[in-house]
């Protein structure tokens, strides 16, 4: 299992660490042997220049040369701060360096091939400006190898953007577990080979930081998973509705084929009368009318509705309001999302707590445009967008992230990109919808489904459309559950 932590939460965990008796200048040197042993392990012994700032990550910076020191390996140390501002254990270390600690000013020419980036890490709340940022360019230029520590300077440790100018490392070595700017993109292309060390932080520490959020992987929900009982009948398995758009007939019939994959017992689609031949192509879905919209969602048995696929904006207002005074399981997706961009406070206001939401780029920018281009990242912009919609967000792309209203999320890192083609967002709509249907809650069947969607596409492989997805659901199935 992988969880994610905030940069303040492995702060927490280094203090409960010393709450339960272990020092400050304990866990620091620990920090150091562990990091100091790793790269020995990655490199021969060779000059090395440590690029030291003024805060925690500089700190470390310090220590590590000492220890570096300690196996003979040439070193220097380039410190950009006031040693004022250093911790007591980082301050001995600086006074402890046996020779000059230099001023960026007093760099000159960089002969070494190795360099250890300590300058902000998670720190970082400000864009680097020159003459920081010429020489992280030059250094990115340059074929020297670049250690980051805790995460390349330059880079948000909760968001992955870049501020500025960040290094790229070739390796990246930070605490217990990843962070989101580890994970997400462009941070993620920045930071090379990611290593995790507990530098003597206690592992226990973590169960009590109460983490929200985690990559997306079969561990968290496979109990979840819905397995036929012998006891089963169509109905006990779950019955979807799927609102069929009269145009684009194709993305509805899509969900549908999916829902049924994942296991729904039966599967209506209402449509409109002159279109319903092409929806009974697909046998085994009932057809309906769009007449009989109300009448189907008065249907105790139908407990979960799709819709939005292959949908017209102008008419989807109205069904969709309807469907609000129902208690019922809900997945807006593509056209729904679009339509109400000018109302959402009403939709917001009116949807069941557990709907899903489902949005890509383009959708999230016209429901949520104040979240959208925020310095904040992509999953706090999902966690914030769930918040206010009440409602489950998976906001599709390649990172896809799945956030809950009570601040959890999923962050999905495992998607091939043969699944950006037409269609594969109306086929995970349809997992969805399926495991809806069976009674999966919402944030479990979102992250569940997000995961499978990409499974299926990595055993296709090359050449994949999205009606191909369906029919690939059950060897996923079969492998993993």
């Amino acid at each position: 299992m992988t969880e994610i932590l905030t940069a303040e939460q492995i702060c927490k965990a280094s203090a409960l660490t010393i709450e339960a008796g272990t020092t400050a200048k304990e866990l620091m040197h620990s920090f150091g042997h562990e990091v100091t042993d790793l790269i020995r392990s990655l490199y021969k012994r060779q000059p090395v220049l440590i690029l030291a700032g003024p805060g925690k990550n500089g700190s470390d910076g310090l220590v590590i040369a000492n220890h570096i020191l300690e196996q003979r390996w040439p070193v220097r140390v380039c410190f950009i701060g006031n040693v004022d501002e250093l911790s007591t254990e980082a301050k001995a270390a600086y006074e402890k360096y046996p020779w000059e600690i230099l001023s960026l000013s007093e760099l000159g020419q960089i002969e070494e091939d190795l360099i250890i980036d300590s300058l902000f890490g998670s720190g970082l709340n400000r864009e680097i400006a020159s003459p920081l940022s010429d020489l992280i360019h030059d250094l990115n230029q340059s074929s020297k190898q670049i250690i980051s520590l805790d995460i390349p300077s330059g880079i948000g440790s909760e968001s992955g953007q870049i501020l500025g100018m960040a290094f790229k490392a070739t390796h990246t070595i930070s605490f217990l577990r990843p962070k989101f700017g580890h994970l997400l993109f462009p941070g993620k292309a920045h930071c090379g080979q990611l290593h995790l060390i507990n530098s003597g932080i206690l592992e226990a520490t973590v169960s009590a930081l109460r983490v929200k959020y985690w990559q997306n992987e079969p561990f968290y929900w496979r109990s979840l998973f819905p397995r036929p009982k012998t006891s089963d009948h169509k109905y006990s398995r779950g019955h979807a509705l799927i609102f069929g758009g009269d145009r684009m007939t194709g993305a509805a019939r899509l969900t549908a084929r999916a829902a049924r994959r994942t296991g729904a017992g039966l599967v209506t689609i209402a449509s409109h009368d002159q279109v319903r031949s092409v929806y009974q192509y697909d046998t085994g879905v009932i057809v309906d009318s769009w007449e009989n919209w109300d009448k189907l969602l008065n249907d105790p048995r139908i407990g979960t509705v799709a819709i939005g696929p292959g949908a017209e904006t102008t008419m989807l207002k109205s069904y969709v309001i309807s469907l609000c005074k129902y208690k019922k399981r809900m997945v807006l997706d593509a056209d729904v999302l679009t339509a109400f961009s000018n109302e959402r406070d009403f939709l917001f206001q009116n949807i069941q707590s557990n709907s899903v939401l489902t949005p890509h780029e383009g959708e999230f920018r016209k429901l949520f445009p104040e979240l959208i281009d925020a310095p904040i990242g992509r999953v706090q912009q999902a966690l914030e967008a769930a918040k206010q919609s009440r409602s489950i967000v998976v906001f599709k792309g390649n990172q896809t992230v799945i956030a809950a209203p009570d601040g959890r999320a999923f962050f999905n890192n495992g998607a091939p990109p043969t699944l950006a083609t037409a269609g594969t967002g109306d086929v995970l709509t349809g997992i969805i919808t399926g495991l809806l249907a069976q009674g999966v809650p919402a944030f479990e069947a979102s992250a569940m489904a997000v995961w499978i969607h990409g499974e299926a596409a990595k055993q296709f492989g090359a050449g994949l459309i999205a009606e191909d997805l369906p029919d690939l659901l059950p060897s996923v199935f079969e492998n993993f559950f």
